[in-house]
């Protein structure tokens, strides 16, 4: 049973063989497989971080230390100067559900849409709080990057944080039958120790179609595969605490992208309260809001999505993020922690 936890492009590289080494590798994963068993398989929340289920805590205006992590990426500049704020954007969440009551999501209810996968759980009301959480971190009004984009809050997991294997993949599924519906952003804060072929494949099929897919590390501490954060073609990100320095819990690898504050940071939570989290499943939907907003500032130079602009994005975000630990990319810390004034900096030469 599978445990799911919620949670520039190099320089001299030779283009042949890096478009050599992704034909063999999409046949690799696009191979027929029999997934059957592995859909069966159980899914849970599983460790978020020591403080999970953080005191409840009161609403808070975002000028004060509560969104410390927004300061810490520069977007107060970013959302001041470029005056944007994920207009047109489609971002997924695949989560426990949201509380589309919450005040934070009143203003945006007719651009939030709202579906459960999970087998005889028809409705997609958040009962564990963690998908409001990550919902508000991206799209919520006063605690979020992006309150002006589209955002689907496809639940997969219930109120306990379980589910199978199969309910986020019949979500994926359903993301890339969407025909009129570009998949622009796809947030997952979960994750598996075990390797789920039919998921690496749909990813695949999404990445390929131009999705940027932002995963959580995982919060074991350690540098184990963590799926889908080990698979090809996501952006596997770190949590850093108020100093910069990686969250204990925060797992590592040489699949980290970049990292994100995730230690006592504030959103929405269900009940119409909020709550201060630490985890790699906050460190994600951060760096999922910021490319929100660099795909709704791209759009407004009349730039279409696609596997070309996501790439940019993406190569702007990694460019700009402000090395930490050993000088260069790292296991620890990826790229470096995300930065919001010099990602628009970078994506603004591109475009």
């Amino acid at each position: 049973m599978i445990k799911s936890v919620s949670n520039n492009d190099v320089a001299g590289f030779d283009i042949e063989q890096k478009l050599f080494k992704q034909r063999q590798h999409e046949k690799q994963i696009m191979g027929a497989v029999n997934v059957d068993a592995e859909d069966k398989q159980i899914v849970s929340l599983g460790k978020t971080g020591p403080s999970w289920a953080g005191a409840p805590e009161a609403a808070k205006s975002a000028v004060k230390d509560t969104l410390w992590d927004f300061n810490a990426c520069g977007l107060p500049y970013v959302w001041s100067h470029y005056g944007i704020r994920g207009e047109g954007v489609n971002v997924f969440v695949l989560d426990t559900g949201i509380d589309n009551h919450h005040p934070v999501f009143k203003s945006g209810e007719s651009r939030i849409t709202a579906k459960s996968f999970v087998s005889g759980v028809p409705s997609p009301q958040d009962g564990a709080g963690h998908g409001t959480w990550v919902c508000g971190k991206i799209a919520g009004a006063g605690i979020g990057l992006a309150p002006h984009c589209n955002l689907y809050s496809l639940r997969v997991l219930d109120d306990s944080g379980t589910g199978r294997a199969e309910f986020t993949n019949k979500a994926l599924e359903w993301i890339l039958k969407q025909e009129n519906l570009f998949p622009h952003v796809i947030n997952m804060s979960l994750g598996s120790s075990k390797k789920n072929v039919k998921q690496e494949k749909l990813l695949w099929q999404l990445y390929k179609k131009g999705a940027a897919i932002v995963v959580a590390s995982g919060n074991d501490g350690d540098d184990e595969k963590f799926y889908p954060a080990a698979y090809s073609g996501v952006l596997a990100v770190g949590a850093v605490d108020k100093n910069r320095t990686k969250a204990e819990f925060s797992n590592y690898g040489a699949n980290l992208a970049v990292c994100a504050p995730g230690v006592a940071c504030y959103s929405a939570y269900m009940g119409g309260g909020f709550r201060l989290l630490q985890g790699t499943s906050m460190a994600a939907p951060t760096v999922a809001g910021l490319l929100t907003l660099g795909y709704s500032y791209a759009f407004s130079k009349n730039e279409f999505p696609g596997s070309k602009l996501r790439d940019k994005i993406i190569a702007a975000l990694e460019a700009s993020a402000q090395d930490l630990g050993d000088q260069g990319k790292d296991p620890f810390y990826g790229f470096g922690c995300i930065d919001g004034r010099g990602f628009f900096e970078k994506l603004n030469l591109s475009l």
